[in-house]
């Protein structure tokens, strides 16, 4: 699952530093505990921060996606 979240040019930069944002990226990962995995990135090119899972089973992954996202564009947008 592929989430691309449109974000400010400031955004980008704090992106890193985040606390609710590596929150929310360490809840993904402890739920799918080793089944999946998870990357969010700032795109290099655009100004969107990338979130990305990967897993067996499609409803948790678009659920935890979608959660991840929402962080990102409340803390980033």
């Amino acid at each position: 699952v592929l989430i691309n979240v449109k974000v400010s040019a400031e955004g980008k930069k704090k992106y890193n530093n985040d606390e609710y944002i590596i929150a929310a990226t360490q809840k993904a990962e402890m739920e799918l505990m080793g089944d999946g995995r998870v990357l969010v990135r700032v795109s290099g090119t655009e100004p969107l921060v990338r979130v990305m899972l990967e897993g067996e089973n499609l409803e948790e992954i678009q659920s935890l996606a979608e959660e991840a996202a929402q962080v990102v564009r409340e803390r980033l947008a």
